[in-house]
């Protein structure tokens, strides 16, 4: 068992040094930027016990905002949904129809969108099966 040799490289202590020093210098940063977050907190902490008036008035203008919106989208579905708003669009597309019909259907495409159309229907169809065939010879 012991014959083998040991692929564990040997290091110099330069090596180690410099590894150790590496190390050192990249936890320092990672201290000091936790440091710098735990200032800011601290800030915004004080921040907030110093302004509790302004803090307890933007949370009753955002309550407000949020709960004077969401009857006011509620009421707005419920008048779309209504008869006689469906019956107002009915009638408005109706009359659109009457005065513009070459604009109710549309235009017969021209034969090059239509030799286009199903060339890329053709190649779609080779692709798929060519990746089923492919797919079905890998499974074998």
């Amino acid at each position: 068992m012991g014959e083998g040799t040991n692929r564990v490289e040997e290091r110099s202590a330069d090596q180690l040094a410099e590894q150790v020093e590496r190390s050192r210098e990249r936890l320092d940063t990672l201290v000091a930027e936790l440091d710098q977050r735990r200032h800011l907190g601290a800030r915004v902490k004080r921040a907030l016990r110093d302004h509790k008036v302004w803090l307890a008035a933007a949370v009753v203008v955002i309550l407000a905002a949020v709960g004077g919106t969401v009857p006011l989208v509620v009421r707005h579905r419920r008048k779309q949904h209504s008869l006689r708003a469906r019956l107002g669009r009915f009638s408005q597309a109706f009359g659109r129809m009457v005065h513009n019909p070459e604009q109710v259907a549309k235009p017969e495409p021209d034969v090059g969108r239509k030799v286009l159309g199903s060339a890329a229907s053709a190649l779609t169809s080779m692709l798929v099966k060519r990746a089923g065939q492919k797919a079905m010879s890998r499974r074998d």
